[in-house]
């Protein structure tokens, strides 16, 4: 069912190895040519800057919720927003989405859309050589229902990560999901490129909200990611004090703003958990 982020221990992403695509008639869309939404409702620098500081928040948020299993990370990969690898099993592969505003009343059917289109561009790179696909919002109405509608199943809220596999959401969300998915590949053979979704497993597919607002001012905007480094120090029974909590998030997402983007074969100048230990 759906739940919330609570304990490290409970969240681990399962991962299972990597390849490449073979060659076919049509290729997935080159990650460097971006999915395009028509009339786009903010396209300022300010509205650029503050997706990227929600990308580094989400990429932060997810390496420590599965800091057992992480091998490295990498912010803008090849493929994908976000991408955690781990040392025994293969990669999880994030989209993430924001919006400017008030994330609790704010829906967009254009962010996933656009997701999706990535997220399917992706599998037909890798073929099926992910364990996880994932689409993070900002905003709680990821699935544009109606309120009432959407009050009887999706339940965020601003102290933890609120993650649902496709399989688990309300009929007419998945019906919103496929929906999007069926504009996807129509976006992606009208720009000639392959639109198959063959290898797009739904049982692997999975829809989150990271509550994160807009207002730097805000004085819950790293609530969350303070909930899961708190977590984190309780499960290897580490005393701390909030100053403690602050430090480890200045510093980590100080370093993922520096490292994130970097294309290198040496996985040392990757995000990895010997960030977190400081070394």
């Amino acid at each position: 069912m759906t739940k919330k982020i609570k304990k490290t221990e409970d969240t681990q992403i399962n991962l299972l190895d990597s390849s490449v695509l073979e060659n076919s008639t049509l290729r997935p869309r080159n990650r460097k040519i971006p999915y395009e939404i028509k009339n786009p409702k903010n396209t300022d620098a300010t509205y650029s800057a503050f997706g990227w500081h929600f990308q580094i928040f989400v990429a932060v948020c997810l390496s420590i919720i599965n800091i057992k299993r992480l091998d490295n990370v990498i912010v803008e990969g090849s493929t994908e927003d976000i991408e955690l690898y781990f040392s025994d099993s293969e990669p999880a592969y994030i989209q993430v989405k924001s919006m400017q505003g008030n994330p609790a009343d704010t829906s967009d059917t254009t962010k996933a859309t656009a997701a999706l289109n990535t997220l399917i561009n992706t599998t037909n790179v890798v073929k099926d050589k992910y364990s996880q696909l994932m689409y993070v919002a900002n905003f709680r109405n990821i699935f544009t229902m109606p309120i009432d509608d959407l009050n009887s199943f999706w339940k965020p809220d601003i102290a933890y990560p609120y993650i649902s596999n496709y399989n688990n959401l309300s009929a007419d969300a998945r019906t919103f999901l496929d929906d999007r998915i069926t504009a996807a590949k129509s976006s992606l053979e009208k720009k000639g490129y392959t639109s198959s979704s063959e290898n797009l497993n739904l049982n692997k597919l999975s829809v989150a909200t990271f509550f994160f607002n807009s207002n730097s001012d805000s004085n819950h905007q790293y609530e969350m990611l303070e909930n899961i480094i708190s977590d984190f120090f309780d499960s290897v029974n580490f005393r701390h004090r909030r100053s403690s909590i602050q430090k480890v998030l200045n510093m980590l997402t100080r370093e993922y703003l520096h490292l994130a983007g970097i294309k290198s074969s040496d996985t040392s100048k990757n995000i990895t958990k010997k960030i977190l230990h400081g070394k």
